[in-house]
């Protein structure tokens, strides 16, 4: 296919063609371009035209062919594994220190309206409506223990850390009331 469409362009242009045989320089009593009649000779002068229009695009479709298919991000699937060989990895639960174990979330609920904490964070049960951080009623999914501890007593983004603000126990009691109140895993 790209031999025909180089030999496309080699091919002499349909002016050059029309003006072989306006100059008509073939010897006296011999038709031009053989027994070619004008009807065949203006059939040929649009066929190399046409060629010429095409052959971009017979270029373009040859380097097309060896694209792609897949669309940009598309999956590609491939052949699930019959036997697993080996252990599946368990999930490891951060540790949460002992000093924010086993809070109470009834003295928790009486922090988290003290402490600052309704003012950011929206939480029905403490009548909270707060719109800075997360809505605890809705987040998911709920925080865990560990998250909860890690995120009152380091912060994180607009939330500062309250260790050294509160005690170790008030702490504690927030995080066990956060975490009952929205669902969350109060073991990890």
């Amino acid at each position: 296919m790209l031999l025909m469409v180089l030999t496309a362009l080699n091919a002499p242009s349909t002016a050059q063609a029309a003006n072989r045989f306006v100059a008509n320089d073939t010897p006296p009593g011999r038709p031009l371009f053989g027994a070619r009649s004008a009807a065949s000779l203006c059939d040929a002068l649009y066929r190399l035209a046409l060629v010429r229009r095409l052959a971009p695009l017979a270029i373009l479709l040859a380097f097309a062919a060896g694209c792609s298919v897949n669309k940009p991000g598309e999956k590609t699937v491939a052949p699930l594994p019959s036997k697993v060989v080996g252990t599946v990895p368990t999930t490891q639960q951060a540790s949460v220190p002992a000093q924010y174990k086993n809070g109470d979330p009834t003295a928790g609920k009486q922090v988290f309206k003290t402490a600052g904490c309704a003012g950011c964070h929206t939480l029905k049960d403490a009548g909270a409506t707060g719109n800075v951080g997360p809505n605890l009623d809705t987040v998911q999914p709920p925080p865990s223990l560990s998250i909860a501890v890690s995120r009152v007593t380091n912060g994180r983004g607009a939330m500062p850390p309250f260790k050294g603000q509160l005690s170790d126990k008030q702490i504690a009691n927030v995080v066990a009331y956060v975490v009952k109140t929205t669902g969350g895993n109060s073991n990890g």
